[in-house]
């Protein structure tokens, strides 16, 4: 993989000093706060400035964070930051964002191609199993999603979805954390499940939707080493979101 190996020149030094993994988590935990979390807090503070209120209860504050307008907005603005952010501690050392980040045309083969199609298959049986099973707690993890989509910002909603959520989540995790970490001991395997487990954590679902999203992001870690490109997850990670989109519209009419 020759994005997580740290490439050498001629005389056998290299050509750049490639993150180590508690570096580079660091970095991952301080652009998530300050790209992620500042911007929701600003929009809950100035929403607060707005109606005069110095002493909100706790319902009062969530209700302020999850209003669904500015939440979109910042979330947006913190995709924005996010993506800024990892394409520019992705390329430190002289490093190309193509090397750093394994933005290069992927590797494919029809026997790739038809693992990852069969790979995809086999995942949206095991979704509609534990959709089956777990169907009310599925519902409550994106039930704020759905309602964002079934409203007036619906095209925001989309595009936080579909677009920037893929984007900065992928570059973030896979693209910028997953090879830190197999360059450690762990190597890739536990490179695949540390990142999964971080970007699970992330989502803060249920145990149901964190299973869902934890076997999606070994898949993901998967496809990245199969391919040697960070562009068919992007892709994959996108379909799964856009497919969702169009359901939640659909169901509601």
């Amino acid at each position: 993989m020759p994005w997580v190996a740290a490439e050498r020149g001629p005389d056998d030094t290299p050509t750049h000093r490639p993150w180590r993994w508690w570096t580079a988590l660091i970095a991952a935990v301080i652009v998530v706060a300050l790209t992620i979390f500042v911007p929701i807090i600003g929009v809950a503070v100035y929403q607060f400035v707005q109606l005069g209120n110095e002493n909100p209860t706790p319902e009062e504050l969530r209700a302020a964070i999850l209003n669904p307008g500015p939440l979109v907005i910042a979330l947006l603005i913190g995709q924005i930051l996010t993506t800024i952010a990892i394409a520019g501690l992705a390329g430190y050392g002289r490093l190309s964002w193509a090397d750093a980040l394994a933005l290069r045309p992927p590797v494919l083969s029809w026997r790739i191609a038809a693992a990852i199609a069969g790979l995809v298959v086999l995942f949206l049986m095991f979704d509609e199993v534990l959709a089956f099973y777990y169907r009310d707690e599925l519902t409550r993890d994106g039930e704020m999603v759905v309602s964002l989509l079934n409203s007036d910002i619906r095209v925001a909603a989309i595009l936080l979805a579909v677009v920037g959520a893929p984007i900065s989540e992928e570059l973030l995790f896979r693209g910028f954390l997953y090879p830190a970490f197999a360059r450690s001991r762990i190597g890739s395997i536990g490179a695949a499940l540390v990142t999964t487990a971080l970007w699970t954590g992330l989502h803060a679902y249920s145990i149901a939707g964190s299973i869902e999203i934890a076997l999606f992001g070994l898949g993901l870690c998967w496809v990245l080493t199969k391919t040697k490109s960070l562009w068919p997850c992007i892709a994959l990670h996108a379909a799964l979101n856009a497919v969702f989109c169009a359901l939640a519209i659909l169901a509601a009419g």
